[in-house]
């Protein structure tokens, strides 16, 4: 994978040399060749009408006054160029320097088991996201249900505008799955956004519903595609959310219980194929 991602810096760096090359090309050619043409065009051809303000005497004094306007358009261009760089280059050492910086973690103390009647709401002084899932065959209406708290860190120096983009799964170990969607601007699917400020953090609630009696184990990957982006809009980001849950049965029991296994949010700068 990364001799891949180098192969493709390597591609899109020769080519973005190439285009400076050609351009740099055509801007010689313009300058050395048809300029000059054109200038010796202007004074050189007679008004047809015999209007013509440019005659022998004054020829030499036209061509310094065109060649003084060239030449300064040609630095004027070229201190806009520079200016222009200049400040790409202030914009992207900020977003650096403001760069937005994702962690994850479970909250441990809050996670918790729900009586099968519990009705769950989402409460927007308790979490900024809610996402509801059932595992095997149970019925949302006779099930247990357990909370996971997870906790996104922003950790850098600025503000993380972050949205999900899109999720997926992967239940090849037979955990069957299926999601419970209340089709609200709180739910944590497609469509979710928020801002995370400087050293803050937000809070996304993960409801699993199943049937502690059913003999179900495996493990569960889920996958949440988050992407973001710095103050400046300069860079933006994948944040793509791992969770990976285990179902597996109790020590001398028969029940099933359910585990968070592993958790982590990765930090990738998305880069710009342009």
């Amino acid at each position: 994978m990364d001799k891949e991602k180098y192969k493709k810096s390597l591609i899109i760096f020769f080519i973005n040399l190439l285009k400076i090359i050609f351009a740099t090309i055509i801007i010689v050619v313009i300058i050395v060749f048809i300029i000059p043409f054109i200038v010796n065009l202007i004074v050189e051809t007679p008004n047809p009408f015999g209007l013509g303000f440019i005659n022998d005497s004054n020829k030499d004094t036209w061509i310094s006054f065109f060649g003084s306007i060239i030449g300064g358009g040609a630095t004027l261009t070229g201190v806009y160029i520079t200016i222009k760089k200049q400040e790409k280059q202030r914009k992207k050492n900020l977003a650096i320097q403001y760069m937005p910086f994702l962690t994850v973690l479970l909250d441990q103390e809050h996670i918790h088991d729900f009586p099968i009647l519990h009705k769950i709401d989402f409460d927007k002084e308790d979490c900024d996201g809610l996402y509801k899932i059932k595992i095997g065959n149970c019925n949302n209406d006779s099930s247990n249900k357990k909370l996971f708290p997870i906790i996104i860190n922003n950790l850098g120096d600025g503000e993380c505008y972050i949205k999900l983009t899109s999720f997926f799964h992967d239940d090849c170990n037979g955990v069957k799955f299926e999601e419970i969607s209340d089709k609200t601007i709180h739910q944590f699917h497609e469509n979710w956004s928020t801002v995370i400020g400087r050293k803050q953090s937000i809070k996304i609630n993960l409801y699993v519903f199943y049937d502690v009696f059913e003999q179900i184990s495996g493990e569960l990957s889920l996958d949440f595609r988050l992407e973001s982006y710095d103050m400046f809009e300069e860079i933006h980001y994948d944040n793509t959310l791992h969770v990976n849950l285990l179902v597996k049965n109790v020590e001398n029991s028969n029940n099933i219980e359910v585990f968070i296994n592993s958790l982590s949010i990765e930090n990738k700068i998305i880069e710009d194929n342009e």
